[in-house]
């Protein structure tokens, strides 16, 4: 029987987990004869495609560089798989600049260093091109091209950063490379600030946000709301596991096999309900900190509530029970509405092995052990 791929997300780096070579993709020609790069397997949402390594840049770009500082361009010979990276307006990967030590990495104006990871920025097909917007890295490019993508959000004319309106730099705020950056200076936004997982990786202090507030629903029950659009990948809110409980109740979340975050650490968390089809994960992420409870195989975690999509003013926020709770309290049956409802809701436990397949790149880390 074929063993099953591992993939690896951004998370994963802060949990400190050595990413291995990975064959995702291949360079292969399109119907147009042209080079493109596809996927060789399904690939899941926000999964690491490939790590480019920026050494020896360039001072102009060419053809196929990709900008890593205002003069500093990849070269080929780094690009490696990614050389055939072609443009899309509605790109299904982005390009995440996370800072590393590494003294082989070319440092920038600003001194620092980047790793460039290449993210799944949806669910990708086996055969599927994937393609990034060129736009989220390159300020004025050297060879412009009228784009042919065929998305509804088909810029046309594909020049660079540089020359795209406000309103679209804007848009692309928070994708684009740190070079980029100081060219929004100035330029109005009605938007609150967002905080990302790759800002955590960054080490940009972390602060829960004004995103979202305690309402009641359509049932009458207290729930979180979004006061905002808010975009996939932002940080909400946090919770520090400490003093934890050793039984659950209705608002508990679990933190190991016999913890439990209890109700001063949870926060907004207390009022975040159900849902089979969620609009944010909680993600565990190691942390230092001794205040915080360590779990039975000796480590410490934050737990982070992260969008996994654009949830839009007013959306209630919801997670999925199953990916924290191994055998729940107090059971009830799920009313979200969602065509992937599973009307009982249990506990991880009580999930058959495709539903618990199906989440496993979600669930807490006490989980992992039961698939």
């Amino acid at each position: 029987m074929k063993k099953a791929r591992e993939f690896y997300f951004l998370f994963d780096l802060v949990n400190k987990i050595t990413l291995p070579e990975q064959d995702l993709l291949i360079n292969k020609p399109k119907a147009d004869k042209q080079m493109g790069l596809f996927a060789t397997d399904d690939i899941p949402k926000n999964a690491i495609l490939y790590v480019l390594r920026p050494m020896n840049c360039l001072k102009a770009a060419t053809t196929y560089t990709i900008q890593y500082d205002d003069n500093l361009h990849i070269p080929d010979e780094s690009l490696k798989v990614a050389k055939y990276t072609n443009h899309g307006c509605d790109p299904n990967v982005n390009f995440f600049f996370v800072e590393t030590d590494e003294k082989e990495i070319q440092v920038t104006a600003s001194g620092k260093r980047y790793l460039v990871y290449c993210v799944a920025k949806k669910d990708i097909v086996k055969d599927e091109e994937i393609r990034f917007d060129y736009l989220t890295t390159e300020y004025d490019m050297k060879e412009k091209f009228n784009c042919s993508c065929g998305s509804p959000l088909c810029k046309k004319e594909i020049q660079g950063f540089k020359y795209l309106s406000n309103e679209l730099k804007l848009n692309h705020r928070d994708l684009i490379a740190p070079h980029l950056k100081k060219y929004l200076i100035g330029i109005p936004d009605p938007r609150p600030k967002f905080f990302y997982f790759q800002d955590l990786l960054n080490k940009i202090p972390y602060e829960d946000s004004k995103l979202i507030s305690v309402k009641q629903n359509s049932f009458k029950q207290n729930g979180v709301f979004a006061n905002f659009d808010i975009p996939d990948g932002v940080l909400l809110f946090h919770m520090d596991p400490i003093k934890c409980w050793d039984k659950p109740d209705l608002y508990t979340v679990q933190y190991d096999d016999k913890l439990h975050i209890s109700h001063p650490q949870l926060h907004l968390a207390k009022y975040t309900n159900h849902s089979c089809d969620p609009n944010i994960d909680f993600k565990y992420i190691l942390t230092d900190k001794k205040e915080i409870d360590q779990t039975a195989d000796g480590k410490r975690y934050v737990v982070y509530a992260m969008t996994r999509r654009v949830i839009p003013k007013d959306t209630e926020v919801t997670f999925d029970y199953t990916t924290t709770e191994f055998d729940m309290d107090a059971k009830f049956p799920c009313k979200c509405g969602s065509k992937l409802c599973r009307k009982d809701i249990q506990g991880f436990k009580h999930l058959n092995k495709e539903e618990q397949m199906k989440i496993k790149y979600r669930i807490a880390p006490h989980l992992k052990k039961h698939l």
